[in-house]
């Protein structure tokens, strides 16, 4: 068992089974899965681990964590990607807008 499930089990009590599931899909040098998709019943501490989880890994690793149900459409969805890659946050100084219009993910690629 590698430090980081350790680390974040002491954290997160009784999530021990979540988290070396995690540490499966990503920590041991396999290529990551394209999406991971964690559901459960409400206030279990999904969001909670995972956003504990992912900066514990190489530095070198992107990643973006979003709510599916608040991404109700393509366009969304590909920008929520792209704000949160990039470090962009909409917020009154920029007009609550994102850093671009995009509506594919080969334009993300591209603004990328």
């Amino acid at each position: 068992m590698d430090q980081v499930v350790q680390v974040i089990s002491a954290k997160y009590p009784c999530r021990k089974a979540l988290i070396q599931k995690l540490y499966q899909l990503f920590g041991d040098g396999d290529p990551f899965p394209p999406a991971v998709y964690l559901y459960g019943h409400t206030s279990t501490g999904k969001s909670s681990i995972l956003q504990a989880f992912l900066p514990l890994l190489d530095s070198s690793t992107s990643w973006a964590i979003l709510s599916a149900i608040e991404c109700y459409t393509n366009k969304i969805l590909f920008e929520t990607i792209l704000n949160r890659l990039t470090g962009h946050v909409p917020c009154a100084a920029n007009g609550y807008a994102s850093l671009s219009s995009v509506d594919s993910m080969k334009d993300v690629v591209a603004q990328l």
